[in-house]
């Protein structure tokens, strides 16, 4: 059993040169998992040749995915399991550019950017601490991501 795994605050650029390949995956086949929780992160795929965005071998009702952006999404083609459309959170921005300041060398994001402020905050489990206070680049983050 998996146990609050947090995949938060990430940026995923083309990942997957050739063959079967994608964003993220998750190979657990348990129906037990608890708190695995994928936010606020930037799937970048536009010059990828990945075959999928999301994998999942587990049912993804265990997984809580929300306030991403996903630029040229990529369904994942697993049976029951698949990650489609459908399956994004009403909080999901998908196939827009995150305006990236300077591709591929600097992944910051422009003030242009619509994944500014659109993240949510991230606390510990159980708890109103939060996981991050911070940035990469040391900027506050709190209330308003």
């Amino acid at each position: 059993m998996y146990k609050d795994i947090y995949v938060v605050n990430n940026t995923f650029f083309n990942n997957g040169s050739e063959g079967w390949a994608g964003e993220i995956a998750n190979f657990s086949r348990s129906t037990i998992n608890q708190n695995l929780v994928v936010k606020n992160n930037i799937f970048y795929n536009q010059e990828s040749e990945a075959d999928w965005t999301i994998w999942l071998q587990q049912n993804h009702e265990q997984m809580v995915m929300s306030h991403n952006l996903y630029y040229i999404f990529k369904p994942s083609n697993n049976g029951e399991n698949s990650f489609y459309e459908e399956d994004l959170h009403v909080t999901d921005i998908k196939d827009v550019n995150p305006n990236f300041t300077n591709l591929p060398t600097d992944l910051t994001l422009q003030s242009s950017s619509i994944a500014i402020n659109k993240g949510e905050t991230i606390t510990l489990p159980g708890s109103s601490e939060l996981l991050f206070s911070t940035d990469i680049n040391n900027y506050s983050r709190g209330s308003s991501n």
